[in-house]
């Protein structure tokens, strides 16, 4: 939660910059809003392919 605000905020990993520096966005809904915030971070996943689309470099295991 944002503390002055008491709205809701999620954190979503976006990727990687350039350098590898790993990026995100945040996600500030209106306050009590909570399962907006989630339903936004979840579209936001599915419409990049999961946490960092396609592209991400994974190690293999």
């Amino acid at each position: 939660f944002n503390t002055m605000s008491r709205c809701p905020v999620l954190s979503v990993p976006s990727g990687q910059a350039k350098n590898g520096v790993p990026t995100g966005i945040q996600i500030v809904g209106r306050t009590y809003s909570d399962e907006d915030v989630f339903r936004a971070g979840m579209a936001y996943e599915k419409a990049v392919g999961g946490w960092y689309g396609e592209k991400a470099r994974r190690p293999k295991l």
